[in-house]
């Protein structure tokens, strides 16, 4: 009778412990998956990221209100002004129209913070830390334009100063992101130099922090070079 007990003891033991890994998996006592995301225009909030647009693998970043709106849009010109529209499905998938006539981007959020842009390829990224790139940095353009400057970026990532070869005062956006940065640069330049568009960017951390790529203007661009 002991023998007996004992094994049925441990039976019972070994289908609380299959209970417990089942339930502890997300399951339930019927094999139901957990609940899937339920997406809606709140869960488009905040400041975002896209990159890899194509061969040129270019980024750029816009915030939207979680209402229906994109309210900023870091890009060279914006035409008309801002705010944009835009919706979110319960599935994920999103449009967005942009400028006049309104240009439609359509793609779907794959999680509360990632999403993919169809049919043109693109990544889309919240950005978590909007501080990842504040700090000093010492930027260099090359190419169309030979300069020299510094800008001072907040933790909001916002270009709050600097000084150098262009002229100040200076203001907007430098944003990293998953390895990833983008930005635009304004400046008190009376040419093609008064906004500068940081339109591809590669983080590389080490002794020093450094982002590298590609910028335009409303004139020729060329490659540009931040340091930390």
């Amino acid at each position: 009778m002991k023998r007996l007990l004992a094994v049925r003891t441990s039976s019972f033991a070994v289908v609380i412990l299959i209970t417990f890994i089942v339930m502890s998996c997300g399951g339930g006592g019927d094999g139901t998956p957990p609940p899937s995301i339920v997406y809606s225009n709140a869960t488009l909030t905040g400041t975002w990221m896209v990159y890899d647009l194509g061969p040129d693998a270019i980024s750029t970043s816009m915030k939207f209100d979680g209402n229906g709106s994109m309210v900023e849009y870091y890009e060279m010109n914006i035409d008309p002004p801002l705010p944009y529209p835009y919706s979110v499905q319960a599935n994920g998938t999103f449009t967005i129209l942009i400028g006049a006539p309104a240009s439609t981007i359509t793609g779907m959020l794959t999680s509360a913070t990632t999403g993919v842009f169809t049919p043109i390829a693109g990544t889309l990224k919240k950005i978590m830390d909007l501080g990842a790139c504040e700090g000093t940095w010492s930027g260099t353009l090359s190419g169309s334009h030979s300069e020299s400057f510094t800008i001072d970026v907040e933790n909001t990532g916002t270009i709050t100063g600097g000084g150098g070869g262009l002229a100040t005062p200076y203001g907007g956006k430098l944003f990293c992101e998953s390895g990833h940065a983008t930005g635009i640069l304004t400046t008190s330049e009376v040419d093609e130099l008064s906004r500068i568009k940081f339109f591809t960017g590669t983080v590389v951390s080490g002794a020093t922090v450094t982002i590298s790529g590609d910028y335009e203007t409303n004139g020729p661009g060329g490659t540009y070079t931040l340091v930390k």
